[in-house]
């Protein structure tokens, strides 16, 4: 599934042949310098800053009109401001449409190319970073992060545990890294409290809040204790720009998303005046309490904006993308043969599948903190969590009320959007949430977004993604599942490929890959 690149072999050659060759290794090294050659995707589809602008009037047809009904009165009854879908068979972009509002103060409609924060799904573009780095040869899973001999070994002095020293890339990428700190929390949700403890000014920058983290003790053995972990992502981030001597953001952009076809990604911002063109304005739900603002701990603000460092989440959670971008990633890493794959076929069942042999399973702990989730095996296996609870008779009033329902906490405690997703099953899985007989899935929560990423193993691929955090938290993908069953069992979808289609944005850009 992948080509060479014929000009950067040739110039490999002509290097490693400078004793024969003289002056010209020095003119081969000024177009680029002798390093050995990447594997580069075998199909790049490009598209414009504002493609698929039409695609919404186009996927509204006599046989989708059942969807508008199910997904507008789905937003009325969890009090979404707006959300976009898009929807995959067997590789093609079939159906994309935005749903309520992009930005309700300016009369803005939410469009299927609107990009919006997709919070924890961007832990999957993170660990494609990885594995591409690994297929390259210029990293392992097994290699150490921190400690003299580890990738990050420049903040080796500032190590309080030697436990630290054994944490590997592949610990980070399943949340086995052993985290513990004095906090009791993610302290990426927590970035005042971290200023504080480091006497530092606010916002707290990602390498003050690793200088945290390696300054405390009692750490579990890393590969023995299961902790749903952001910290842990961000520092495959700076993995990330450690091995390719790039920006984490730069390095997706050039090297995963562009040979995709993806070229609007980026991580967001945390101001509202600072949103990038095409991004939604976000929402909290009704009534949510202010908290302190990250720029100025006295002053109290929206969570959605200046309530946490967005910005600092990057690998983990900082990503704004459009529906369409999400499902063409999962296209390209989904290991069938419909669409171009970009990572080979060993990488990409690795991702999926739990590696058995990687660890002892006897030795796994998995944590339980009842007091933030409310069940044992949040996260892993569908039959732990009730789906569509509508449809149940569960009405919003009755969950809240619930003592084992954390919604009511989510307000109190922003951690609580971010809590352990793991389950015994698929706690082996790389960037994924989980993997079962009926699907590979992503999510992601925060106080102003609810994002889904599902591969099906029928062939449908499907994004939702919403610009209104949900009193539900994590729970609400789950109803978000319930949705799309209704959704693909109701509606025959028109036999067509937008990924193709010669749509005409504004501007009269075609978007047709030539």
């Amino acid at each position: 599934m992948k080509t060479l690149n014929f000009f950067n072999y040739t110039k490999y050659f002509f290097c490693i042949s400078f004793p024969l060759w003289g002056l010209g290794g020095f003119f081969l090294w000024g177009l680029g310098g002798c390093n050995k050659p990447k594997k580069i995707a075998e199909k790049t589809i490009e598209k414009p800053l504002y493609a698929f602008e039409n695609i919404d009037q186009t996927s509204t047809n006599n046989e989708t009109a059942i969807i508008d009904t199910l997904v507008n009165r789905f937003l009325k009854q969890w009090e979404i401001t707006g959300a976009s879908l898009a929807i995959c068979k067997d590789g093609k972009l079939i159906y994309a449409k935005g749903f309520g509002y992009a930005d309700k103060e300016k009369n803005e409609k939410m469009q299927a190319n609107n990009l919006l924060r997709i919070a924890s799904v961007s832990k999957l573009f993170t660990a494609v970073g990885i594995m591409r780095l690994v297929e390259d040869g210029d990293l392992r899973l097994d290699s150490k992060v921190f400690g003299e001999n580890g990738i990050l070994n420049e903040y080796t002095h500032l190590i309080q545990d030697s436990l630290v020293k054994e944490i590997t890339v592949q610990h980070l990428l399943t949340h086995t890294g052993g985290w513990r700190n004095q906090l009791r929390t993610d302290p990426m949700f927590a970035p005042v409290e971290v200023a504080r403890v480091m006497k530092v000014p606010s916002p707290v920058s990602l390498e003050q809040t690793i200088a945290f983290m390696l300054s405390q003790k009692g750490y579990f053995k890393p590969g023995t204790f299961v902790d749903y972990s952001n910290f842990g992502y961000c520092v495959l981030g700076k993995v990330i720009e450690k091995i390719s001597k790039k920006s984490y953001e730069k390095y997706l952009q050039e090297n995963i998303l562009k040979p995709i076809g993806i070229t609007q990604m980026r991580i967001g911002k945390n101001r509202y005046s600072e949103k990038f063109p095409k991004e939604v304005r976000y929402y909290d739900q009704p009534n949510a309490p202010k908290v302190p603002s990250i720029y100025d701990p006295q002053k109290m603000v929206e969570r959605v904006y200046e309530g946490n460092n967005f910005e600092n989440l990057g690998a983990s959670g900082g990503w704004i993308a459009s529906v369409i971008d999400l499902v063409q990633f999962a296209c390209a890493i989904d290991g069938m043969d419909t669409f171009p794959d970009f990572l080979s076929k060993e990488t990409i069942e690795k991702m999926a599948f739990p590696q058995k042999n990687l660890y002892d399973n006897k030795d796994i702990k998995i944590e339980v903190l009842k007091e933030n989730t409310g069940q044992e095996n949040f996260g892993g296996n569908d039959k732990n969590i009730p789906l569509d609870t509508s449809k149940k008779g569960i009405s919003k009033e009755k969950t809240k009320n619930n003592e084992n329902d954390t919604s009511k906490n989510l307000y109190t405690n922003p951690n609580l959007l971010e809590k352990p997703q793991i389950a015994k099953p698929n706690y082996m899985v790389l960037g994924w949430r989980s993997v079962d007989t009926e699907k590979w899935w992503r999510t992601g929560n925060l106080s102003s977004t609810s994002s889904d990423l599902t591969r099906r193993n029928d062939g449908y691929t499907f994004a939702f993604v919403t610009n209104t955090g949900s009193w539900r938290g994590p729970y609400f993908p789950y109803e978000v599942q319930g949705l799309l069953r209704k959704i693909l069992t109701q509606v025959k979808f028109p036999e067509k490929d937008f990924f193709k289609s010669p749509l005409t944005p504004k501007g009269g850009i075609n978007t047709t890959n030539n």
